[in-house]
């Protein structure tokens, strides 16, 4: 059976434990399987992922559960006295999904059948709905055809920052949709307006000659691309740089063994093939990952600005912002964690394994899974 821990920021029943308090230790979440409510699952959680106030799981049976916020209807029930959820409830849809992601008041969801809805509030083209729809309390489908001619699935990656969304399709197209502002999805050519919003899925470049994109990942207000030239690696900026990223990213260009890209909404981390992470940008909450040389890590996760990961004796490990409880207990009444603190130990129990760890917006996530003795 599955358990889905979680702490942190609750304001808005988030953390789907049926009340709103800020949760500094690991509390397991509520579940309502057809009437009955439980903390266990036979079903394997596949994705956590984390809006602004909401939360969205994906079983890998396709269904999904969600709890928190509903006041923008980011969650897909139209019912206006339905403010929020306070425990993980089933999405009432006929649909089976395969991905989800979520920004700060939407969320865009992939169907097994390769199609994309999108629901909440959008007022800049979060939706992907086109210039006259900023609220959708309900799932609409965006109506955007991402199926090549033979029918095979063609979305490779998608991911969502706060106010806007990239969808990769198998052969290495991009599409965005969102908050252009900063120019992170298009350049603002000679300050156009229009530029500014995408209102709908539309073809992105990223104004580098390049082999092939290999990996992107979405910040607050930039986004890097991860390219091959030549058989080199390099790093791509786009957006506005506030904390001299731009510059560093030369620094990664140089590892060797490298492996995946992460960011918080204000940094970069590179987790090596080597096991190594390498951080670079803002480091006012201790976002840049603390020496970590003797540490055997396994999994890495990262937040809006806290991180994760999960070392080999069966211990979970936060650093960063810790405002809302989602890097463990405060130590000396300061929310910055610019030391690794662990939120959770299986002390060593073989019959507990660490499934997945999930770092949210100010919150943090464990997925464990309890064998019989």
């Amino acid at each position: 059976m599955y358990s889905v821990l979680g702490c942190g920021s609750n304001g808005n029943y988030q953390l789907g434990i049926s009340n709103n308090i800020d949760q500094y230790n690991l509390k397991p979440s509520i579940f309502n399987i057809d009437g009955e409510l439980t903390t266990s699952l036979s079903i394997k959680p596949k994705i956590i992922s984390c809006g602004g106030n909401h939360t969205i799981i994906l079983l890998e049976s396709g269904e999904l559960y969600m709890s928190g916020g509903n006041d923008k209807h980011q969650l897909s029930n139209d019912d206006d006295d339905m403010q929020h959820y306070d425990i993980f409830t089933k999405m009432n849809s006929d649909f089976k999904f395969k991905n989800v992601v979520t920004g700060w008041e939407f969320s865009i969801l992939q169907t097994q059948t390769n199609e994309l809805y999108s629901c909440g509030f959008g007022p800049n083209g979060e939706l992907g709905q086109g210039k006259d729809t900023n609220q959708c309390n309900d799932l609409r489908k965006i109506e955007f055809q991402f199926d090549d001619d033979e029918g095979e699935e063609e979305i490779q990656n998608m991911y969502s920052s706060i106010h806007n969304t990239i969808i990769q399709l198998k052969n290495g197209e991009l599409y965005g949709f969102g908050n252009n502002k900063k120019g992170q999805l298009v350049n603002l050519t000679n300050h156009d307006p229009s530029l500014k919003i995408l209102y709908e899925p539309t073809k992105l470049s990223i104004n580098f000659e390049c082999d092939k994109i290999i990996d992107f990942t979405l910040c607050r207000d930039f986004i890097i691309y991860k390219v091959e030239v030549g058989g080199l690696i390099k790093f791509v900026f786009k957006g506005k740089d506030n904390f001299q990223i731009q510059e560093n990213l030369k620094k990664l260009e140089v590892i060797e063994n490298q492996g995946k890209l992460y960011s918080m909404w204000s940094s970069v981390h590179l987790h090596s093939t080597s096991n190594e992470i390498k951080s670079i940008g803002n480091n006012s909450h201790g976002q840049l990952i603390p020496n970590h040389t003797n540490l055997k890590i396994s999994a890495v996760s990262i937040g809006s600005e806290h991180g994760l990961i999960k070392v080999d004796n069966g211990k979970v490990l936060a650093w960063g912002w810790g405002e809302h409880g989602n890097c463990g207990e405060l130590k000396n009444n300061s929310v910055t964690f610019k030391e690794f603190n662990t939120i959770y130990n299986n002390n060593n129990d073989n019959n507990i394994e660490i499934i997945d760890i999930i770092a949210g917006v100010a919150t943090s996530w464990v997925i464990i899974k309890k064998m019989s003795p």
